[in-house]
């Protein structure tokens, strides 16, 4: 019986010593610092890459507002030995509730190697007023990354 009781005991306390899944990687996300541009109800934030984290992210919040919202975030990457870039490969589009969140990641990477080339990134967002047709897609974020110098320590 005693077994038993410590048993349960164990298993109560790993449970609330311990923190969920889902609340472990609420923290992850939140400790990623992002560039907040609030816009019609939506919470915009980009982070910017580091030597630590090479990856692109785009994080959407919607906190409030009338009608509905659209987001999509596209990538582009330099075409190997030229100047140019691609054409922007468009993620899937995401409708935002009130409340609802979306993160999107780059495929890509801004490495250390010179020997891939840099990325770039667009957001855009549509906001449909009740009533009213759908607009187009308005751009509110635009960059293009450099490489990293990995040799360069960050102090």
């Amino acid at each position: 019986m005693q077994r038993l009781v410590l048993g349960v005991v164990v298993a109560v306390l790993a449970t609330l010593v311990a923190p969920a899944p889902a609340q472990a990687r609420k923290d992850r996300s939140d400790a990623i610092p992002y560039g907040v541009i609030p816009y019609s109800g939506v919470l915009i934030g980009v982070s910017e890459p580091s030597l630590v984290d090479h990856r692109v992210r785009v994080k959407f919040r919607r906190v409030g507002g009338r009608g509905q919202r659209h987001v999509r975030v596209g990538e582009r990457h330099k075409l190997p030995g030229t100047f140019r870039w691609s054409r922007y490969r468009y993620t899937d589009v995401v409708e935002l509730g009130v409340g609802e969140k979306f993160i999107f990641t780059t495929e890509g990477a801004l490495p250390c190697a010179p020997a891939r080339d840099p990325l770039g990134i667009v957001v855009e967002m549509k906001v449909k007023i009740p009533g009213k047709p759908w607009p187009s897609w308005r751009v509110y974020r635009r960059a293009d990354h450099l490489l990293h110098d990995c040799a360069v320590s960050s102090s």
